[in-house]
């Protein structure tokens, strides 16, 4: 309960701060984009927005940076089509070519979410009808990736997605055929991307390979430095997936899947508190990660912290009652 209290604190400091920056400066972004931050951090997406579109009345020399981020909202609602609206509204805001790649690539990264929340469980439509509106999906964000490309050859992650919706329509030979005859001519991209194929067909010391001869062409790349982990992971290379896990989130220390990835295997090694610090960090940007928590609790059970595992454990049930892996370490607390 006293984690809980704390993390509610931390919140409501975070709120006065914004809305205090908003008072003092209402034509300026920062405060709306911190306030719809925080509001994102809590799961409130509709507050989110409803704080970024205020932004974006207020401070109108920011209309790129408050489209991206009502997108981005939209997004992880699951509100599709108002996401590549906004997306493409961001898109019509741009200035440089750097600008519009990501623009098309955030546009692209909305298609591909709405292809992968296509189920065959969804019972509004037979699964003929699923497959031609995922391959519709599909198709639209290659074509947009593919602008992405054309505005910035270097955008590494339009470049990735690229790959990936590759092999999910099945060209991966064709393609791999093309990065052979295009390596001189192109390394960085061609040995990104055979190494990325390799990667995908589970190949992992094939993909350690070229992602070895790929590092030089790829500096303060997070995408590139985490994947490199992820194939060294699996490859058996602990150490060497600590060093590409530590430089992605030098990269960005919001890369909470790299820091989740860093926690898991310093935990494999015996180094609990060091796993205990990137979990930590995890909740310090997503306070209700019901998983981070549930490893925690995991950690001080070990450990005989009994108090600080149920405070984890608190934290997941106030989420979801009844989860049956928080009630079953919760026994173990007793």
């Amino acid at each position: 309960m006293l984690g809980t209290i704390l993390r509610n604190q931390v919140w409501r400091d975070e709120m006065r701060l914004w809305s205090d920056v908003i008072e003092k400066s209402p034509r300026i972004a920062r405060g709306y984009v911190g306030l719809a931050g925080a509001y994102y951090k809590r799961g409130d997406y509709e507050k989110a927005i409803e704080i970024s579109k205020q932004g974006l009345s207020s401070a109108k020399d920011s209309a790129l940076t408050f489209y991206g981020n009502i997108g981005q909202f939209y997004l992880e609602h699951g509100r599709y089509d108002e996401a590549i609206e906004a997306l493409s509204n961001a898109l019509e805001k741009t200035n440089t070519p750097a600008e519009k790649a990501g623009a098309y690539y955030n546009i692209a990264a909305a298609y591909l979410a709405q292809s992968n929340s296509l189920t065959p469980n969804d019972s509004r439509v037979d699964a003929s009808q699923l497959q031609e509106r995922k391959e519709a999906l599909l198709a639209q964000a290659e074509e947009t990736l593919l602008k992405s490309l054309e505005s910035d050859r270097s955008h590494l992650q339009a470049w990735d997605s690229y790959i990936n919706v590759s092999v999910e329509r099945g060209r991966q030979e064709s393609l791999r055929a093309q990065l052979r005859e295009r390596a001189q001519e192109n390394p960085r991209n061609a040995l990104y991307g055979l190494g990325k194929l390799a990667f995908q067909e589970g190949n992992y010391s094939e993909a350690v390979r070229y992602f070895q001869q790929a590092a030089k062409f790829f500096e303060n790349q997070k995408v590139f430095y985490f994947n490199y982990a992820y194939a060294l992971e699996e490859t058996g290379d602990v150490e060497g997936a600590i060093d590409e896990y530590t430089r992605a989130i030098q990269v960005d220390p919001l890369f909470m899947q790299a820091r989740y990835n860093l926690g898991q295997l310093y935990l494999g090694k015996g180094q609990d508190q060091r796993a205990i610090e990137h979990f930590s960090q995890i909740l310090r940007f997503d306070a209700n990660n019901m998983l981070v928590h549930l490893q925690l609790a995991r950690i001080y059970i070990r450990s005989g912290q009994m108090a600080a595992a149920r405070n984890h454990l608190n934290a997941v049930l106030s989420v979801s009652p009844g989860n049956p892996e928080a009630t079953a370490l919760w026994k173990q607390t007793l």
